[in-house]
């Protein structure tokens, strides 16, 4: 096994660096923020695989209980969160949010915002994702693609259209029960109100809850309903 060099730096205000022999360095503060520099090759650009690989040199940035900070020297920046959560930001003015649960939300510098759904459940595998683009600029301000491929448009002078896709009889049970679940609500005069959910709803709220170990699913009995619990 090759030796690996190092140098090892102590300071007396509890400052730990680590430099290695690659151009990596990591700085470990007293109140636990890490800073380590790193390089990674970038095909991006490459022609051909024999083709030397530009280095790029990253640094990233950990503190326990907040989110992880990732810098490139194209002037990108990545933010990661615990719960997988990620934003990007290019140096170019584009940013795109990745929630956990789903979906991606991308702004380009043009002032275009586009999002685009991600389904989760077995019933939803063959679904296309829906897709909602929305323009300050352009002729056409909003136009929203649903999972069955319906598209849906609104243009800068106020004009609505609807180009709808055919959908086979035998398929069309399926949609209906799968891709469009219906929403119930109850409004009352008081202002308060309350959801319905569906079973495969609610499996899937409970399902990412219990997966999630920031979250604590508490059950209690119903006072007024006998062998009855509430979550």
């Amino acid at each position: 096994m090759p030796l690996q060099f190092m140098v090892v730096i102590v300071r007396e205000d509890g400052v730990i660096s680590v430099q290695e022999a690659s151009g990596s360095k990591v700085v470990e503060h007293a109140d636990g923020t890490c800073i380590t520099t790193f390089y990674q090759e970038a095909k991006e650009g490459q022609v051909h695989e024999d083709m030397p690989c530009r280095m790029r040199r990253w640094v990233m940035v950990k503190q326990i209980g907040f989110p992880t900070v990732l810098m490139g020297d194209d002037g990108d920046c990545h933010l990661l969160f615990g719960d997988g959560t990620a934003i990007i930001a290019s140096s170019s003015g584009s940013y795109q949010i990745m929630p956990f649960s789903s979906g991606v939300l991308s702004i380009n510098d043009e002032g275009q915002a586009i999002y685009t759904s991600q389904h989760r459940g077995t019933t939803a595998q063959n679904l296309e994702p829906s897709s909602y683009v929305m323009s300050t600029s352009a002729d056409i301000l909003c136009h929203v693609t649903d999972d069955a491929g319906n598209l849906f448009q609104v243009k800068a002078d106020g004009q609505t259209s609807v180009t709808a896709v055919t959908v086979e009889e035998n398929n069309r049970k399926d949609c209906l029960t799968t891709a469009h679940i219906p929403r119930f609500f109850v409004a009352r005069g008081d202002g308060s109100g309350l959801e319905l959910l569906s079973s495969q709803t609610l499996e899937e709220l409970l399902s990412e809850a219990y997966a999630n170990p920031a979250i604590a699913v508490l059950k209690e009995l119903i006072p007024q309903y006998t062998g009855r619990f509430r979550l």
